[in-house]
């Protein structure tokens, strides 16, 4: 048996409810942290202060104890008042942070130590927000994720040495770590990237969702009910260079004869900020002997060039009798506007994605409105899985690859945010006012005009004069006045009635 502690005295300053309660694809934080553990064999704690009623009544699972200081006390307190136990490890995390259960088979792996430390490589996460917490690593002040193991000895002197409890009484978990590591207690480093993320605003959920392609697929693939995510199988390349032999082994075993794709999934790709679409090698059609696999993974790893040990290789069947293929981006690339965008081609799974197509078709749709009766006949299917995904992500600035079989069964092949500055530069709410005003103007222009012949009005950007060429499609008034007065007012009519055409003013 193993102990876990979580502490969530304090209150949000980025969530009216407490973390913990925070829906994470249906699951709460709280729920997520639970199913990181083998619960037949785990004790949970959770010390708490803000609004712990509810979270009490909510969590069956938990032993409950109430910090009555929670509002000025240190995570110290609350760890001392958790009354754990010295007979048995422990695993010591706070309420507001989300990890994989491979991060927590990860840390109970490391042997020989008094405490491992779950860091994240990614020093650049220490310009997100002031006083990030650290743990000094070979030099390095890495950024502290939030979770520790406390093997025994630890824990005996965290609970019996009355002079040490006072010394750290007022210290965060990052200050009693390099507490334990001055009085030469051996503390472990784990790299946590990719499998953790802290809860203080709703992007950060989606962030804990959609990380590498390989474990995007993976995490999606549990939970969508309205489209198929193909089986796969990923490793690192850190993995590869040790067991390459081993896997290759595996990999057959696992796919048998199926004809395979080899994909690339690294760190560097599928991200927030930058998306690196294409720039790595992925195969299709690589024959299951040991050699073309072996030639296929090697490919795509050299394509990394400076490689991450973490960076993956992801392998999955070859998706046969595709009719359609393409990609939707669940808001247009320029502005975050909120339209599906669909792109897609007929009969070719890279024909859009690769950029190779030269006959594919693009499809907007608002995203508020009703599904168009002109729309494309897969797309109502593709539209509710869209959705899910969203939800599940809870983030809809989403690129996502997908193809449909001719027994109408649509696939999903990548999920990834879209890499963009400007997702946020207009509202959704703001933009369907602009929407709405523009309709009112256009009906307005309709009413017919004692000078110009017919019923309705139709505009066009240039008929036979060319303003756009002259004064640009968003010109000053100064630029406008002056081509009315040197143009439209008069002299065009008057051009073309010299030239022999009927005269039509005034």
């Amino acid at each position: 048996m193993i102990q876990t502690i979580v502490l969530g005295a304090g209150s949000s300053k980025f969530f009216t409810k407490h973390p913990a309660t925070v829906s994470v694809d249906f699951k709460t934080v709280l729920d997520w942290q639970v199913s990181a553990f083998d619960t037949k064999n785990t004790i949970f704690t959770f010390v708490g202060g803000n609004q712990i009623d509810h979270l009490s009544r909510e969590n069956l699972n938990f032993r409950f104890i109430f910090n009555p200081q929670w509002e000025n006390s240190s995570c110290a307190v609350s760890l001392q008042l958790s009354d754990f136990g010295i007979d048995r490890p422990a695993f010591v995390c706070y309420a507001d942070i989300l990890f994989r259960s491979s991060l927590i088979k990860q840390m109970s792996k490391e042997e020989d130590c008094d405490v491992v430390v779950a860091v994240d490589r990614d020093v650049s996460l220490l310009n997100t927000k002031p006083n990030y917490e650290t743990i000094p690593f070979e030099g390095i002040p890495y950024p502290f994720v939030g979770c520790v193991y406390f093997k025994p000895r630890a824990l005996a002197v965290l609970k019996e040495n009355s002079c040490f409890c006072e010394e750290v009484k007022d210290y965060r978990l990052s200050e009693v770590i390099r507490c334990l590591q001055k009085r030469n207690f051996n503390v472990r480093f784990t790299d946590a990237h990719g499998l953790w993320t802290e809860v203080l605003k709703p992007k950060d959920v989606a962030k804990f969702v959609l990380t590498t392609k390989a474990q995007t697929l993976h995490t999606l693939r549990e939970r969508v009910t309205k489209a198929h995510i193909l089986e796969q199988f990923s490793f690192s390349v850190c993995q590869w260079r040790e067991h390459s032999e081993a896997l290759l082994r595996d990999v057959l075993k696992h796919f048998g004869s199926q004809v395979l794709v080899v994909r690339s999934s690294s760190l560097r790709e599928d991200g927030f900020v930058t998306a690196n679409a294409g720039k790595f090698e992925s195969f299709l059609n690589v024959q299951p002997i040991p050699e073309a696999l072996r030639q296929a993974i090697d490919a795509v790893i050299a394509s990394y060039g400076n490689q991450n040990s973490a960076d993956q290789v992801l392998i999955q069947p070859m998706l046969h009798h595709v009719v359609i293929s393409g990609v939707v981006f669940t808001r247009t690339l320029t502005y975050g506007a909120p339209y599906y965008v669909v792109n897609y081609a007929q009969n070719d799974t890279a024909a859009v994605t690769g950029g190779s197509c030269k006959s594919d078709e693009i499809f907007y749709h608002w995203k508020h409105s009703k599904i168009p009766s002109d729309a494309p006949s897969f797309y109502p299917k593709l539209f509710e899985a869209v959705r899910e995904i969203e939800t599940l992500a809870q983030f809809d600035a989403l690129d996502i690859e997908f193809a449909v079989t001719n027994d109408d069964k649509l696939y999903i092949f990548q999920v990834r945010p879209i890499a963009s500055q400007k997702l946020c530069e207009c509202t959704d709410e703001s933009l369907q006012r602009y929407l709405a005003d523009a309709e009112r103007q256009f009906s307005n222009y309709q009413i017919a005009h004692p000078d110009i012949q017919g019923k309705e009005t139709i505009f066009g950007v240039m008929p036979d004069w060319n303003p756009a060429e002259m004064i640009g499609t968003k010109p000053r008034r100064l630029a406008v006045s002056l081509y009315q007065h040197l143009i439209t007012n008069d002299i065009w009519a008057q051009q073309r009635a010299e030239f022999g055409y009927k005269e039509v003013r005034p």
